[in-house]
């Protein structure tokens, strides 16, 4: 794993076994994935569905009744402002209207591909948004495996931190 810093055996000195063996399960991952040999995609809507408790996929049916399911609940059970939009709508503009107004211009600058990002204020991220680019120094990290890319070093990546921000939101 390159993280812009040289593997020496000196970082292994005071160790567990335990840790040795995590760390070298990690690194073989690593390994396998660069040779193409780990998959490491997203797991298919089907895959997910046959990974589920037996009784949650009889209760759903199929993969797509679990899918309908899903969508079919809105945010219920999970935001519960999801349950009653025009409730939590109004009551969020009578308990903070400037706090409203400021989701609602942040909500705007990204749909044309801008972020208020790390007290940056809003920078261009671009539409569609690269990824890959620090926004603030124009720079974008290269298209190799992640564990090659030397992401502590600006001049290679920018700042891994602005470029990990735009990912977050």
């Amino acid at each position: 794993m390159n993280s812009g810093r040289r593997f020496s055996l000196d970082r292994l000195k005071g160790r567990s076994v335990a840790e040795l063996r995590f760390r070298a399960r990690q690194f073989t991952g690593v390994l396998l994935e660069r040779a193409g040999w780990l998959d490491q995609r997203e797991v298919s809507p089907a895959d997910l569905f046959a990974r589920l408790r037996p009784e949650v996929r009889a209760a759903a049916g199929s993969c797509e009744g679990w899918i309908r399911q899903l969508r079919g609940r809105g945010g219920r059970g999970f935001f519960a402002g999801f349950d009653d939009l025009a409730h939590t709508a109004s009551l969020a503009r009578e308990h903070d209207a400037a706090g409203v107004h400021l989701v609602l211009a942040r909500a705007d600058d990204a749909l044309t591909g801008r972020l208020a990002m790390l007290g940056y204020g809003p920078v261009d991220v671009g539409l569609p948004i690269d990824w890959h680019r620090d926004p603030v120094a124009d720079i974008r990290a290269p298209r190799d495996h992640w564990s090659r890319v030397p992401y502590l070093d600006p001049a290679v990546a920018g700042d891994h931190k602005r470029v990990w921000e735009v990912n977050r939101h």
